[in-house]
């Protein structure tokens, strides 16, 4: 049983990698393999949800099946792109990337960390652990949304996809508890981050400097109380970490190469943090707007990453919509088509200011949060009772409660020197307007919500910034010490 949840964990890098052999080629190898292992956890989501549209068993057979059918519509779609583009194409040449030795390194290594956390058997499973479980259970006795089981709704939009998915497939294999995936994947997301910042470092320290910037990197991230309780937590809010953070540290790396992978990346990672969690389709909206600060007049990126993010996000939430009523726990059916119709009026509002307007459309993130801001004053006047549960629930409970107070500092700090970093490095605003725009978002939806209880979701969901407030501290201090450097090095 020890081993069946082991070949699961390879098997997901296995996945990963037969769709990364198609995708993402214009990035480093060593960077598209690190990448590799959420591709797997994506793609084997993606099957689960379509197997479970289609009101079909998930069985093993099945999950491949709709696998290879993903595999081939893309393969033809590259297949056709290329040729008209009067470009050879080749499958020998998709041959060699499993014998590449970047390919070789990052399976063993992925090995020898899911093989740790196999024989660990660390876990620290709360409440709604429970409720991943048993729905992966009953999915993968056979179970269908045809049986209707109690709360369907709920489990349809908060514990299915993906980490229910995770469960489902995990017990295909024969294993019984999902207690090693969370701790392999975080910690791999640990080193992928030090990988990006490792070649974001190259300009601005000296290989000494460096060495010690990315140990301090790994130890501040790692020790921080609230990712390593994610390491061994089973729970969505890891993952709604991973996938968001990089989705927006993609749009910062296509700022400084230009490759528009990175793009692409972003917007499909940001598409699956919507199936892992619903309220990330409000932080989605903020990915799109961070999208315009950098994208200028690249008005076909831009297309194809509304296009990437609807594809991956969007057929979900309609079969979701179908179990909903406007009256359930948890979200409701006019919460869902508020989300929805809203990402409709920012793709319209983007594709046609980007055209038309694009002053507009290259501020929008300060005219967001300006508008964030303006729309929190009107509430303390307008409707004081949800200001004042804003406050006390987020602001003072959380922000300024002991968990939480250091990255409050912390930020609060980014937030002050930004300017003078700006100067050396103009797209590290992404960052700072990210950052500024989650805790608004955030602030508003638990005075909108009206939950008064402390136990509020919001309480875990500033989990999910964790690790890009450290990117952004880690990087904008090197990008200071570097100017200094250059600076001493022309006097």
């Amino acid at each position: 049983m020890m081993y069946n949840q082991l070949y699961f964990l390879i098997s997901i890098y296995f996945v990963g990698a037969s769709f990364n052999m198609l995708i993402f080629k214009d990035l480093k190898p060593v960077i598209r393999h690190f990448i590799t292992p959420l591709l797997g956890v994506a793609f084997y989501s993606l099957s689960t949800g379509y197997l479970i549209i289609l009101k079909m068993p998930v069985k093993l057979v099945s999950v491949l099946l709709i696998l290879l059918i993903l595999w081939v519509f893309i393969y033809y779609y590259n297949f056709f792109k290329i040729l008209k583009e009067e470009k050879s194409f080749s499958l020998n040449k998709l041959r060699t990337y499993w014998l590449s030795k970047e390919f070789i390194f990052s399976l063993f290594l992925y090995s020898i960390i899911a093989t740790f956390f196999v024989l660990l058997g660390k876990s620290s499973p709360g409440s709604d652990s429970t409720q991943f479980e048993g729905i992966g259970r009953f999915l993968a006795n056979g179970g269908t949304v045809r049986d209707k089981p109690l709360y369907l709704a709920f489990l349809l939009n908060g514990r299915l996809l993906v980490v229910g998915a995770m469960h489902c497939i995990n017990r295909l294999y024969g294993a019984y508890s999902l207690y090693a995936l969370n701790s392999t994947i975080v910690i791999w997301f640990l080193g992928l981050a030090t990988l990006l910042l490792n070649d974001l470092l190259k300009n601005n320290l000296t290989k000494k400097l460096k060495v010690l910037f990315l140990g301090a990197f790994v130890l501040v991230t790692v020790l921080q109380k609230s990712y390593y309780f994610q390491i061994f937590s089973i729970h969505s809010n890891a993952f709604a970490m991973i996938y968001f953070s990089l989705a927006v540290i993609s749009l910062y790396l296509f700022s400084k190469s230009g490759i528009e992978s990175w793009l692409t990346l972003g917007s499909f990672l940001m598409g699956i943090a919507t199936l892992i969690r619903i309220d990330m389709l409000i932080f989605s909206l903020l990915y799109f707007v961070l999208f315009s600060r950098i994208v200028d007049d690249n008005y076909s990126a831009l297309k194809k990453s509304w296009a990437v993010f609807i594809i991956v996000s969007i057929p979900w939430r309609l079969f979701t919509l179908s179990f909903t009523s406007f009256d359930v726990f948890y979200v409701s059916a006019d919460q869902i088509l508020l989300l929805l119709f809203a990402h409709i009026g920012l793709a319209t509002v983007t594709l046609v200011t980007q055209k038309k307007f694009l002053p507009f459309f290259h501020n929008l993130p300060l005219i967001s949060t300006v508008l964030a801001m303006l729309i929190i004053v009107l509430l303390s006047i307008i409707y004081p009772y949800g200001f004042e549960l804003g406050w006390e629930i987020f602001v003072k409970y959380r922000l300024l409660g002991q968990d939480w107070f250091l990255l409050t500092i912390a930020i609060i700090i980014m937030m002050i020197i930004t300017p003078i970093i700006r100067k050396i490095d103009s797209d590290i605003v992404i960052f700072s307007y990210s950052i500024a725009l989650y805790v608004l978002l955030l602030f508003l939806m638990v005075s909108l919500y009206g939950y008064e209880k402390k136990d509020h979701t919001v309480g875990r969901m500033v989990n999910h910034i964790v690790p890009l407030c450290t990117f952004w501290v880690f990087l904008s201090f090197s990008q200071i010490i570097g100017k200094a450097k250059r600076n001493l090095l022309n006097t």
